[in-house]
């Protein structure tokens, strides 16, 4: 009698505050004790004498000091007289009683059950450990003589009641634990962000602190899987697998992941990300999120066709204008350097803009009316192409001609998105008469000198002699001669 009142007293209030966790622990310290009709008792550290059990129950033997049946594990692992494991006491439930009754304990839908909740048949219940109540969940049980008490993976059949104990209390919060709040980046299952290889984009995550301790600079964001570099990393990054610290946030409180994402190699990627905590833990190990819930969708188009302006080669006058007479034609060049993947050949040509539109300054040399020139050479990534062509002066006036680049039956290089544009190059012409031809002087002779003669020559286009003396057009006899004269005389005389 006096056991009995002992026993109702015990049981007159709600039972312990419990969590979820705490049960299942609780009762998974019972794995591999035996069964034991009618008992309810075990250590909690897996020691002392797990007992043994023969014949068939109820009219079954027990040897030993611990040990449990199927409603006494229940009953031990739910606390609900809150007595250590280690005392036996069975409770006053059978498994029926868990079926039918609701005392400290609640029927719930099965398919809603949950850990730490029990599935009772009129003659068997089962602590659910995790799992798919109406598939085959794993189970903590007292399953039989011959079983003993178990952690099983099984389905149980459509007779079993699901139940939920009262007075559960929530789970105390992991050391680590993050809570998804906001993305800038549309999420995987949306198109792809689009980005051109080269180019970045920023965005951000935001995540509460929902961990017991504080976030601090050794709070990084990362991208997965762990420890392994992004194809989409910049360098704004803390380093190739680490992104961003949020700095110290409070237990509660949103934390800031601010991420810049780059193109480095085309193609499709999904990035995933998870929160480490350095040195310490995934938070994925911990609390969460997984390494797979923050995610992106990136598309990086790749850079096969673009080009820089380097050269101009024309002869521009003050104005910038080229000059060419009407009718003639002028030649120079532009140079391009290929910052594309593709290497440029007669197939990539300098072209007139708007597109396949004939130009006016169209010379016999061009390709065509609407494509100009090709490179003088092959050029790969990154040297310079020289594309030589001649502009004409069809009419009189100033005009200006617009240029881009075409692989031809392929792509326009703006329409690859990386350049140059349609107008990268532009050339203004101006075409003027051309000058009147040299006239010649009236009486033939090239009118070089201010006096009037003509390359030095005499009247009558004769040169005058070297040494003479031009006294109105008379020739003297050079001096020499007359001297040599005179002496000649002088000798015939003496010898008279």
């Amino acid at each position: 009698m006096v056991s009995a009142l002992l026993l109702v007293l015990s049981l007159s209030g709600a039972p312990p505050e419990m969590t979820r966790d705490d049960i299942v622990a609780r009762g998974g310290t019972g794995v591999g004790y035996s069964y034991w009709w009618g008992g309810g008792c075990w250590q909690s550290d897996g020691g002392g004498n797990h007992g043994a059990c023969s014949g068939n129950c109820p009219d079954c033997t027990h040897s030993g000091s611990y040990g449990a049946d199927c409603s006494g594990f229940v009953f031990k692992s739910w606390k609900i007289n809150g007595e250590a494991l280690s005392t036996c006491n069975h409770g006053p439930y059978t498994a029926n009683s868990y079926r039918t009754t609701e005392t400290w304990w609640t029927h719930v839908n099965r398919g809603d059950a949950r850990k730490a909740d029990i599935l009772a048949s009129s003659t068997h219940v089962a602590l659910l450990q995790s799992g798919d109540p109406w598939g085959t969940p794993t189970v903590l049980e007292a399953r039989g003589c011959s079983y003993g008490v178990q952690r099983n993976t099984r389905s149980l059949g459509s007779e079993y009641v699901a139940s939920e104990r009262d007075n559960l209390g929530s789970p105390a919060p992991p050391d680590w634990q993050a809570t998804y709040v906001d993305q800038s980046f549309p999420y995987a299952s949306q198109p792809a962000i689009e980005l051109k290889e080269g180019e970045t984009l920023d965005g951000y995550f935001d995540l509460r602190n929902d961990g017991a301790r504080s976030w601090s600079d050794d709070t990084k964001l990362a991208p997965t899987p762990r420890d392994q570099p992004s194809v989409l990393g910049d360098d704004s990054w803390l380093s190739d697998t680490r992104i961003v610290s949020p700095g110290a946030v409070a237990p509660g409180a949103v934390g800031h992941f601010p991420v810049r994402i780059k193109g480095n190699v085309p193609g499709e990627h999904l990035q995933t990300f998870g929160v480490v905590q350095e040195g310490v833990s995934w938070f994925s190990q911990s609390g969460g999120p997984p390494d797979t819930q923050l995610a992106i969708l990136v598309n990086v188009t790749p850079r096969d066709y673009a080009g820089t302006l380097v050269a101009d080669g024309f002869a521009h006058a003050a104005d910038g204008a080229v000059e060419i007479g009407l009718g003639s034609v002028t030649q120079g060049y532009i140079e391009v350097r290929n910052d594309g993947h593709v290497t440029w050949d007669d197939t990539v040509r300098l072209a007139p803009t708007p597109r396949d539109q004939a130009s006016a300054l169209a010379a016999p040399s061009w390709l065509s009316p609407t494509r100009v020139a090709t490179p003088d050479a092959a050029t790969p990534e990154g040297t310079v192409a020289r594309f030589t062509f001649e502009v004409t002066g069809a009419a009189l006036g100033e005009s200006t001609q617009r240029f881009g680049l075409v692989h031809e039956g392929v792509t326009w290089f703006a329409d690859a998105g990386f350049g140059p544009a349609d107008d990268f190059f532009s050339l203004t012409v101006r075409v003027v008469e051309p000058p009147p031809p040299d006239e010649p002087n009236d009486d033939g002779a090239d009118d070089e000198h201010d006096d009037g003669h003509a390359d030095q020559q005499g009247a009558g286009g004769k040169r005058p002699l070297p040494n003479s003396v031009d006294d109105g057009g008379c020739a003297q006899v050079p001096a020499a001669p007359a001297a040599l004269l005179a002496l000649v005389v002088l000798l015939r005389r003496r010898r008279r």
